[in-house]
């Protein structure tokens, strides 16, 4: 993950939803002076709309319904909850909508820019994290076609599968592909193709008899 740490704001767009209050006009007038534009909309009607263009929402615990947090969420907008009542329910929801910091009401000028800065950076850390298991997740899906491609290639031809291995990483630095690309071709029939085996090569030394997805993987391959 990345070692760098957010600590300027200037130029974001903050979202508040929370009855109008002074709590409220004062939470504005501070992200303000951090240099964040402020939209305001009401916390029990908010929608996906109000979150376009977000990168940070200020919600109203007790105030906002949970069809709020459902559409931080699925705008990827990082929350802070303005927490009030501290009854296990409210709290629940904080914890079900995964905010990422809070801030106690009254709002006071003090603790806002700590909330906003511990919440961005929770946030792109999550983000991070997100990412790294959608890569774990395409690699290990990768692997699994390896094997298949190799179990395939041993079974085909007679072969080890230090040689079929050999065999697919070499395709792979000659085409420019991943050893994954070249795996899938191996096993995903060309167009009209019932069999892509049956277009590679056998162990008798022949050469493939047309090309599976642009491969040349030879049997006779030294």
């Amino acid at each position: 993950m990345s070692g760098a740490v957010l600590k300027n704001f200037r130029g974001w767009t903050a979202l508040i939803l929370q009855d109008d209050t002074p709590g409220r006009t004062g939470l504005a007038r501070t992200l303000a002076n951090l240099g964040l534009e402020v939209r305001l909309a009401p916390p029990r009607m908010a929608g996906a709309a109000d979150f376009t263009g977000a990168d940070i929402a200020f919600i109203d615990l007790d105030d906002a319904e949970a069809g709020a947090f459902d559409a931080a969420a699925a705008g990827g907008t990082p929350v802070i909850a303005l927490v009030g009542s501290e009854t296990p329910s409210r709290l629940g929801k904080a914890v079900k909508a995964r905010i990422t910091s809070h801030i106690q009401k009254p709002v006071r000028s003090s603790g806002v820019f700590t909330a906003l800065f511990l919440a961005a950076n929770e946030s792109v850390r999550r983000t991070e994290i997100a990412k790294e298991e959608a890569t774990l997740r395409r690699r290990l899906a990768g692997r699994r076609t390896l094997v298949r491609a190799i179990l395939t290639m041993m079974t085909r031809w007679g072969i080890d599968d230090q040689e079929a291995y050999g065999r697919l990483r070499r395709e792979a630095m000659e085409k420019r592909l991943t050893i994954e690309e070249v795996a899938r071709a191996v096993l995903d029939p060309a167009e009209g193709d019932a069999d892509p085996i049956d277009r590679l090569p056998d162990a008798t030394g022949g050469i493939t008899k047309g090309p599976v997805m642009g491969l040349s993987i030879r049997g006779d391959q030294e």
